[in-house]
């Protein structure tokens, strides 16, 4: 049994089956458990249940991948079955594709800041944003890549993990080739 598991089962203000299914629920989706604050040793089912709204949310959104940009400012330059990819045309969206809403999962990138994506906005950096239907086994839900006036670029993990950008670009090689003779 987990630490998670043992400190749900502690919860009295919970029954059993209610704890059951919590465990459940956190042992198919970890990627939830961000969402509670684990140090609250008072959590009550309405807090768990806010966490499972987001997840149903989050599989409606997967389910509609493509509608869930329809109310932001961006440029959609590819979609396919596996994949979309965008440019963020305003901090409003690019704080929409950091955060957690965005496909169910958040991302630690500094452009969820207003004032620092005006400055790289500013400064002319391009920020490309490639969103996976299903997680990629590689990069994940999400990433972006980051083209500075320079025509430097690099690309990001979710938990804003700069990465070698060889590994995109043979990704990209391989989307954009397969089927050429």
């Amino acid at each position: 049994m987990t630490k998670k598991a043992r400190f749900i089962n502690k919860l009295s203000a919970l029954s059993v089956d209610e704890k059951k299914g919590i465990i459940a629920f956190f042992t198919t989706n970890p990627v939830f458990e961000s969402r509670i604050d684990w140090n609250n040793k008072n959590l009550k089912l309405q807090d768990f249940e806010e966490v499972f709204a987001l997840s149903r949310m989050s599989r409606r959104n997967r389910k509609n991948s493509i509608e869930m940009f329809k109310n932001y400012y961006c440029k959609i330059l590819e979609k396919t079955k596996e994949y979309v990819i965008l440019v963020p045309l305003d901090w409003h969206c690019a704080n929409f594709l950091t955060s957690f809403n965005c496909g169910g999962e958040g991302a630690r990138w500094c452009i969820g800041s207003e004032d620092t994506w005006n400055q790289y906005i500013g400064g002319g950096t391009i920020f490309y944003f490639i969103y996976f239907f299903e997680r990629h086994p590689v990069f994940g839900k999400k990433i972006i890549i980051e083209i500075d006036k320079k025509d430097k670029a690099c690309f990001y993990t979710q938990n804003d993990k700069k990465k070698r950008f060889c590994l995109l670009a043979d990704f990209l090689v391989n989307k954009f080739t397969a089927g050429r003779q």
